[in-house]
């Protein structure tokens, strides 16, 4: 009697790899609810930028880093940014050597770089100015425009099975 050979690795993966098919591709559109153990046919890409704009990280007053680099920074607070996290109506623009009072996500005013977080800021008993620290840094608490996601960026690839997770 002869002992049964062996395949090699190589001709073993040949061997299986040949034997299996892949299933039909099948293209649809579907709710969230029933895309549950799908497999992405094709990859996800990003149609847009997430955040769209940047966006205040904390609760405070938007500003312009470079005009609080030399002591303690005096700013006449030029309004309240009315916009709410996630919307882009009506940005407005922060006026030279002011600031503007901004809420947590709130898009920031056009000209501002930084944030500088509500309890780091002493605003005057009229509340027609603020008090800011230095050191103020371009892009202190800012999510900035595409930092989660990125305009084209792939989100999901392609023979990803889809979960609720």
């Amino acid at each position: 009697r002869h002992a049964p050979t062996m395949a090699t690795l190589e001709v073993a993966v040949h061997a299986v790899l040949g034997a299996i098919h892949s299933l039909p591709t099948e293209l649809c559109s579907l709710a969230t609810a029933g895309a549950n153990k799908r497999t992405l046919a094709t990859a996800v890409i990003a149609t847009r930028a997430v955040p769209p704009f940047a966006a205040s990280i904390k609760d405070g007053y938007a500003v312009r880093a470079e005009d609080c680099t030399r002591g303690t920074a005096l700013r006449r607070i030029a309004g309240r940014h009315a916009s709410r996290a996630g919307s882009r109506s009506a940005i407005p623009m922060l006026p030279l050597h002011a600031a503007v009072y901004i809420t947590t996500g709130a898009p920031l005013p056009q000209g501002a770089n930084a944030v500088v977080q509500i309890e780091l800021a002493r605003v005057s008993p009229d509340g027609q100015s603020v008090t800011l620290p230095t050191g103020v840094q371009a892009g202190q608490d800012v999510r900035q425009e595409g930092s989660d996601i990125a305009l084209g960026e792939e989100v999901l690839p392609a023979g990803k099975m889809l979960s609720p997770a």
